[in-house]
């Protein structure tokens, strides 16, 4: 006879343990069984092959584009960039993809959906995209610029890599490049832009994109070998110092190219030495003046100069100039009293009318007096830049175009003013003519405020000039700055107005291309 488990006393009594189901509900286990099982069953089945289709009705959708890295919107709504595999609801939806320069690309797609086993076989659909032609020169620029925002960032780690934005940027370069003769792209001012902008650690990233911009299908061979080598003889003829560039970049290199980066070395210092003789002695520039629209001017005399002379840091000089022709610098930093006729006449630029953050922050509601001679800050590359535009239209001089210094004519400029002119850090900006006057005839340049530039900043932009980036080239210190020098340079978003960044302007012959 059949045991209950209470009745149990020993190992043979498990083969007689019976288990005893009751009716319930007056319904038999016999029939109540079964119909469990089969609920549960069909509960199951519900759930693996209707109730998927029923939450989510639609598609698999992966989206393609050539080039790749496109931004995927699907009824307005970012999802993603391109290659992507994203679910759309079924129904009439919009799918539009954008690269930076190529022009945007949209359809409307009937998208499906299965109700009926949609867990195990989902529904899938591909949509390519081929982009047209792009323009090329806003590719170029949007390439540089976020190469040259990560090159600014921290050096990567096992926990953080950076994106090889410029393979990819050559990718886009190179994909849609149909007809050269309607929009050329010079190759080699964009791989010196890269250049400009490399730290070490984005080396395999450039190497990837000298490789692979004038290569269509990025595979290795010898026209894409034969081409970084033209590009490689060009920009050694025209930028000298380039191979400190390479020197940087690659610090071992093959015994042909540690040879001609020694000749270069052994070259340029020949040439430093001589230089620096001239340098040391000291430069007694002849004092000219001028005055254009109630601006004063100091003349700057041909000459050469070291960049980053005196040379403390490698990496911050290597480069001989020669200002073959001179050009006049302002003497001053541009005050508030002459940025308030330039507002007065271009109103857009009047802070009640701009949106940048900070901008004109400390811009008095009265300007008078003392007021109006302390240097304009707060004031971005844009309305210094506007600002030069603006004098050049209404004066108009003959013998050159206003414009922002570059940052070696800068340099060069207040090394030949400020050599020997020492000056205590005032912990304020003062007014523009209350700083002491140097060899050139121009109030201290460096100390007061950082100035603007009109070059792009750059881990090597002192060599190589590139024509884009993330920061703009800014000289000299400010108050805050313990030790304002000549040759103190740094980097600042162009957008960006701060309390210690000021301008002035040159006048000079036009900047050959």
């Amino acid at each position: 006879m059949a045991k209950s488990w209470k009745e149990i006393t020993s190992e043979e009594d498990l083969d007689e343990i019976a288990v005893e189901l009751k009716p319930r509900f007056g319904v038999t286990p016999e029939v109540y069984v079964p119909a469990i099982g089969a609920a549960v069953l069909l509960l199951v089945l519900f759930f693996v092959l209707l109730f998927p289709g029923l939450r989510a009705y639609g598609t698999h959708l992966t989206v393609e584009s050539s080039p790749a890295g496109a931004e995927v919107y699907i009824d307005g709504v970012r999802r993603g960039a391109t290659p992507l595999t994203v679910f759309v609801p079924a129904g009439e939806r919009t799918l539009e993809v954008g690269l930076a320069g190529f022009p945007e690309t949209g359809r409307t797609l009937t998208v499906r959906g299965r109700r009926f086993g949609s867990w195990l076989f989902p529904m899938s659909e591909t949509a390519t995209i081929v982009l047209d032609q792009p323009d090329l020169s806003a590719v170029r620029t949007d390439s540089i610029v976020d190469f040259s925002a990560w090159s600014l960032g921290l050096e990567p780690g096992a926990q953080f890599q950076h994106p090889p934005v410029a393979r990819d940027g050559s990718r886009r370069l190179w994909t849609r490049r149909v007809d050269d003769s309607a929009d050329p792209l010079n190759t080699t001012d964009y791989v010196r832009d890269l250049l400009a902008h490399a730290q070490r650690f984005q080396r395999a990233d450039v190497l990837g994109a000298i490789l692979r911009v004038e290569n269509p299908g990025a595979v290795l061979n010898a026209a894409s070998l034969a081409a970084a080598v033209q590009n490689f003889i060009h920009l050694d003829n025209k930028y000298p110092g380039f191979h400190h560039v390479v020197e940087g970049l690659v610090p071992e290199v093959p015994s042909g190219v540690a040879a001609w980066r020694d000749a270069r070395s052994d070259q340029f210092s020949t040439e430093l030495l001589a230089l620096s003789v001239s340098l040391d002695e000291g430069v007694s520039p002849p004092l000219q003046r001028r005055h254009v629209g109630g601006l004063e001017f100091v003349a700057v005399p041909p000459g050469r100069y070291a960049i980053g002379y005196p040379l403390r840091d490698q990496d911050d000089t290597g480069v001989l100039v020669d200002f073959e022709e001179g050009f006049w610098i302002q003497n001053t930093e541009v005050d508030r009293g002459t940025f308030a006729r330039f507002l007065q006449e271009k109103p857009e630029w009047a802070p009640e009318n701009r949106k940048e953050e900070d901008y004109l922050r400390d811009w008095p509601a009265e300007i008078a007096g003392e007021d109006a001679r302390l240097p304009v800050r707060y004031v971005t590359r844009d309305a210094a830049e506007a600002f030069a535009a603006w004098f050049q239209e209404t004066f108009t001089p003959a013998d050159g175009t206003v414009r922002l210094p570059t940052s070696a004519e800068w340099e060069y400029a207040a090394f030949l003013n400020d050599s020997g002119n020492s000056l205590e850090t005032p912990g304020e900006p003062v007014p523009v003519d209350q700083l002491p006057v140097g060899a050139l005839g121009a109030h201290r340049m460096t100390g007061n405020l950082w100035e603007w530039t009109g070059d792009w900043f750059g881990r090597y932009a002192h060599i190589l000039t590139p024509d884009a980036g993330a920061t703009v080239t800014v000289m000299g210190g400010s108050f805050a700055n313990a030790s304002p020098v000549h040759n103190l340079r740094g980097g600042q978003a162009p957008d960006r107005a701060t309390p210690f960044l000021g301008f002035r302007v040159v006048i000079a012959p036009d900047r050959e291309e």
